[in-house]
């Protein structure tokens, strides 16, 4: 006499006993993002401004590109003493 425990233990080991085919997914062949979906191809902006407003916006541009380089300056000679620094720290 078997219980419907073991009736139920015994079809699913005969259940294992057969393969299944393996499901694959289907893979397009354009790869794409997330982004490409969201984006268009191409951005046009179109900022209209008053001639002084321009001038201004154009001054302060200037400005900030002159202070980028200065700071840049002292960047590059920093780095410039450091490496000398540990290299003379090294040979010692």
């Amino acid at each position: 006499m078997s219980t419907p425990i073991e009736e139920l233990s015994r079809s699913a080991d005969h259940d294992r006993s057969k393969k299944k085919p393996a499901k694959m997914r289907k893979r397009s062949s354009k790869k794409s993002s997330f982004l490409e979906g969201l984006l268009p191809d191409n951005i046009n902006l179109t900022i209209n401004m008053n001639d002084e407003d321009k001038e201004i916006v154009l001054n302060k541009m200037d400005e900030m590109k002159d202070e980028l380089i200065y700071n840049w300056r002292i960047v590059q000679v920093l780095m410039f003493l450091g490496i000398m620094l540990g290299f003379i720290g090294s040979a010692l």
